[in-house]
């Protein structure tokens, strides 16, 4: 353990003496770039879309706000090793999408029971709901990798936005490798208690009949390894919460996590799953709650864990350099050091003008360690090229990730995506 320890402080010490600032400020106040960050044009500003690692290692991004402050309906593929970027479904256009929309989500089928003639097989990309140029939708569609097409499922039954879809991974329930979404907004403005369950092997949505405790939008959900999905936070008719959920797809249920709340309620936070580098234990993993926004918008600079051994939540004793919301974390792979790296975000919310937060450039990583019980501590790395916020980050190889799109000071969306060799 003190290895780990002294070898993360050489490589913070390095790092500090080559760091540097983006456009939205600097980190060592050198005002030098790493040598080691390139950055590239994409095929149209965009900030608030949506992106998923595909199983060939490729990215897939869809929708969001474009440069005109509309949402869009293009979706294009980054491939990670010509550093590319290819528009989908044959097309030259930017109407890819049944609909332009953002604040929908995108999320991977990784079931390997799932038929590969399905409606969405294995390796496909499941797209939902979301705020268009009409109103919120209810459409969902497909993207499939291998035939690059586009194509609609049926409706969801309910129309969202703000909302979670989440692969249940209890291989005892009969529910295996379908989908959970909950929670939101509609279109007449109600926060959302309802949830419902996608079948990729039919490619139609099933309601829940329980409803979660307390309704929610801009909350979390994460698979646990224990098969239930954790719920936490979110925006809810009575304000921000602290709150959390278990969803049980065994019995179909949410029931309220009572032992413990949140340090602070959270909104446009980030939850992400840590396994402590051992895959094969589960007693010393944790998730990783950071950043939001509290009840009275103030941004927030603090996290929490959630430990699924005891289900109680515990407040991580460190703190990030910068609060922030709106940003992205990114898990990283278990060969690495470290655990998570969390980049941009607003930093403070202008109530006239959201878009207007004040996007930082700093980049954090995250170390996580089990003594006992869930511990860790931030530390702060090169900056990103420019400041963002409502951007994508995600790992591509080996040391590397990817940062898209995202706002910028002038909230305006960025025309860039940079990789950042960590």
């Amino acid at each position: 353990m003190q290895s780990k320890y002294l070898f993360l402080l050489a490589l913070i010490s390095l790092l500090s003496a080559f760091g540097c600032g983006g456009d939205g400020g600097s980190y060592g106040g050198g005002g030098y770039y790493s040598s080691s960050q390139s950055e590239s044009q994409i095929p149209e500003g965009v900030y608030a879309q949506g992106g998923v690692k595909l199983c060939n290692g490729d990215l897939f991004f869809a929708g969001g706000v474009n440069t005109y402050g509309s949402p869009t309906a293009n979706a294009y593929i980054y491939r990670v090793n010509s550093k590319t970027f290819v528009d989908v479904d044959f097309r030259s256009t930017k109407n890819d999408l049944l609909e332009p929309r953002v604040r929908h989500t995108m999320t991977l089928i990784t079931n390997p029971s799932s038929n590969i003639y399905a409606p969405a097989p294995p390796c496909s990309v499941l797209i939902t709901g979301g705020s268009t140029n009409y109103g919120i939708s209810r459409t969902a569609e497909i993207y499939n990798p291998s035939t690059d097409r586009l194509y609609p499922v049926q409706n969801m039954h309910t129309a969202r936005k703000n909302h979670t879809v989440t692969e249940i991974l209890d291989s005892s329930s009969l529910l295996y490798g379908q989908f959970l979404v909950v929670g939101g907004r509609d279109d007449a403005g109600n926060i959302l208690a309802t949830a419902e369950v996608f079948d990729p092997n039919r490619g139609v949505f099933s309601v829940v009949s329980n409803r979660l405790r307390f309704p929610r939008e801009n909350h979390t959900a994460t698979p646990l390894k224990n098969g239930l999905i954790l719920i936490a936070g979110g925006n809810t008719p009575g304000g921000v919460t602290d709150t959390g959920e278990l969803f049980d797809p065994m019995l179909l249920s949410f029931s309220l996590i009572t032992n413990s709340t949140l340090s602070e309620p959270r909104q446009r936070f980030t939850a992400t799953y840590l396994d402590n580098k051992t895959s094969y234990i589960t007693t010393d993993d944790a998730v990783l709650l950071a950043g939001g926004r509290d009840s009275m918008d103030f941004s927030l600079d603090s996290a929490d864990f959630f430990d699924p051994f005891y289900n109680r939540f515990k407040r991580v004793n460190s703190f990030m350099r910068k609060p922030r919301f709106d940003h992205a974390a990114t898990a990283l792979p278990n060969n690495y050091i470290s655990d998570v790296v969390i980049t941009g975000g607003f930093t403070n919310l202008n109530t006239l003008n959201y878009v207007l937060s004040n996007p930082t450039d700093e980049v954090e990583i995250f170390n996580y360690v089990y003594t006992g019980g869930p511990s860790g501590y931030f530390s702060p790395t090169t900056p990103l090229l420019r400041a963002r916020a409502l951007h994508t980050t995600h790992h591509i190889r080996w040391g590397t990730l990817l940062t898209l799109g995202g706002v910028d000071h002038f909230g305006h969306a960025r025309t860039t995506a940079e990789e950042f060799y960590y």
